[in-house]
């Protein structure tokens, strides 16, 4: 359930379901006729969408080391050369 298509389903409906809740409410308010059909729609939908985001894979952080080398140093390159012989010599 990971694919980039059901992914892209799940903002879709987010974005939608957002929008309607926004627009239940603003119907609400002026006591327009629909507004809380509008929020119980929204709200539903966002449930559901809270629901399916639980199957989602998890986001992994990828090995920035192997990107980056220095950081497996621990190097900053916004460290100034004093500071960074006074922490080698604190070591």
């Amino acid at each position: 359930m990971g694919t980039k298509k059901f992914i892209q389903t799940l903002q879709v409906l987010r974005q939608g379901s957002i929008s309607i809740l926004l627009i239940g409410g603003v119907f609400y308010l002026n006591r327009f006729t629909g507004g809380v059909a509008l929020l119980t729609i929204g709200g539903l939908s966002l449930a559901v969408h809270s629901f399916l985001r639980a199957f989602t894979p998890i986001y992994e952080e990828p090995n920035w080391e192997l990107v980056y080398p220095e950081l497996a140093l621990g190097h900053h390159s916004f460290d100034t050369p004093q500071e960074v012989t006074s922490k080698n010599e604190e070591l």
